[in-house]
């Protein structure tokens, strides 16, 4: 399978210091975010997953973030954005060459951490041959995306911003086949499902369900979130 890191973050807004580090390297307890969400994924080597990880190019001539990204992981692939994408999923295309096939595929936005078992999550996705699952914690704020679902708790709709639901992306995304998220992302631009502007990762499940695919959720408990962006 494929761990497809998205860590191409713009300058964090609320923690400003002396550099202005971006988002990625931002420190909780004394250590990079990047690096607590690299080994956070580490005990998904035990399902053969390989790790790709997209970063600015700018941030790294200045910061050399893909250089701490070698030495948490060395065969890590690295992809640069060599400019600002139109969102996450735009961002996410970038590795199409590597994910657009038949392998499983995890999306993992890289300012979000999760205190959680990865590998128990996503052996749950396996065991249900569900074609998606997105992890999700209990919030109604409007800065997630949200999830509704029916009588038999599978995905029926995906709102971007918009709480329709208690149900918000914990910022994992999982598809039983890479291809499956490319093809659905392109559809989703193709029909400009946009929030000012930007693509993100989540919508792109609402193509999944016209297209009759089965998606589930798996609950994480509220204080193993952290949002590293915030």
């Amino acid at each position: 399978m494929n761990v497809l890191i998205l860590a191409a973050g713009k300058k964090n807004k609320h923690r400003r210091n002396a550099l202005n580090y971006p988002s990625n390297l931002i420190e909780i307890e004394s250590r990079p975010l990047i690096e607590l969400v690299m080994e956070n994924l580490s005990s998904l080597k035990n399902l053969g997953a390989s790790f790709i990880v997209i970063l600015d190019r700018h941030e790294c001539e200045k910061y050399h973030t893909d250089e701490v990204v070698k030495l948490v992981n060395s065969e890590t692939r690295v992809i640069y954005a060599r400019s600002d994408t139109s969102g996450a999923a735009c961002t996410a295309l970038l590795a199409a060459g590597y994910i657009d096939n038949d392998k499983p595929l995890l999306i993992v936005n890289g300012d979000q951490l999760l205190l959680s078992d990865h590998v128990t999550m996503l052996e749950h996705f396996f065991a249900k041959g569900w074609s998606g699952g997105i992890p999700v914690i209990n919030d109604i704020h409007p800065r997630y995306s949200f999830i509704a679902l029916d009588k038999e708790n599978m995905v029926v709709e995906v709102a971007e911003k918009r709480p329709i639901s208690r149900n918000a992306s914990a910022g994992r995304y999982f598809f039983n086949k890479g291809s499956t998220f490319v093809r659905c992302a392109k559809k989703m631009i193709l029909k400009d499902a946009n929030v000012e502007g930007q693509y993100y990762v989540c919508p792109t499940y609402n193509e999944l369900v016209l297209e009759g695919g089965k998606i589930g959720i798996y609950s994480i408990p509220r204080d193993k979130y952290i949002n590293g962006s915030l």
